[in-house]
């Protein structure tokens, strides 16, 4: 399932394309900055017949040098490197948009949500998804608005959303309530394209993983603002 399942073509389908909008010809890419705060709670080994636990906190710079660190790229830019969710396509609303998470360093883009391991092979370091509820689903609830005049929306979201991460110091998955804020794209009076994207995330976490070799109980925040067209 790709990740981005909560762009509703079915907003097009109800009269959207009908109305007076032409979307530019484009093959742009909307970018938002990612930030995740975790704190982990951390089994230690016994000191002598009682367990104990540990507290760390992880912050955004904490994860990427995890990543940086299992896929070999130098970790002396920490402090410019960036988290980012990249919606590539955007304007071509005849296909559907991926949303992928990328690194970003000074040595350039590195897709981490499908890292090439081998040239048949991939895996997910970094993954955001909905999040997976077996008992009853996972549901959303939304608030959609349409600007018959611009052709144009605005849409709010409210469901649960899963955060996973896969490297050989740190892993996890936590989930939680997620409210994702959406609107169509647009540069100045232009419309880039009418669907709406996301403009922000903010999902509250709580999950499992590990540290190292010890087990942990996750708990935190992860958000994604100010999107940009690049």
């Amino acid at each position: 399932m790709r990740i981005y399942s909560l762009i509703v073509l079915a907003l097009v389908a109800c009269g959207l394309c009908t109305r007076q909008v032409t979307a530019q010809s484009t093959n742009a890419s909307a970018v938002l900055t990612a930030t995740l705060n975790l704190t982990a709670y951390i089994q230690q080994p016994a000191n002598g017949p009682l367990p104990a636990v540990g507290i760390q906190k992880f912050a955004t710079k904490d994860i990427i040098a995890a990543i940086e660190s299992d896929l070999g790229i130098a970790t002396n830019d920490l402090a410019t490197a960036k988290l980012l969710l990249k919606f590539t396509g955007v304007g071509n609303t005849n296909a559907q948009v991926p949303l992928d998470v990328i690194l970003r360093t000074s040595g350039g883009d590195t897709n981490i949500s499908n890292v090439q391991t081998s040239p048949t092979n991939s895996m997910s370091v970094f993954n955001l998804q909905s999040a997976s509820m077996p008992q009853l689903g996972n549901l959303t609830v939304s608030t959609v608005r349409s600007n018959i005049r611009t052709g144009t929306s605005t849409r709010t979201d409210f469901t649960a959303f899963s955060v996973s991460l896969t490297t050989t110091n740190l892993s996890f998955q936590v989930q939680g309530q997620a409210k994702i804020a959406e609107s169509s794209i647009m540069t100045g009076t232009k419309v880039i394209d009418p669907r709406a994207f996301p403009t922000s995330y903010a999902i509250t976490l709580t999950g499992s993983g590990s540290v190292g070799t010890n087990s942990a109980v996750f708990t935190g925040n992860f958000t994604a603002v100010n999107r940009k067209l690049e």
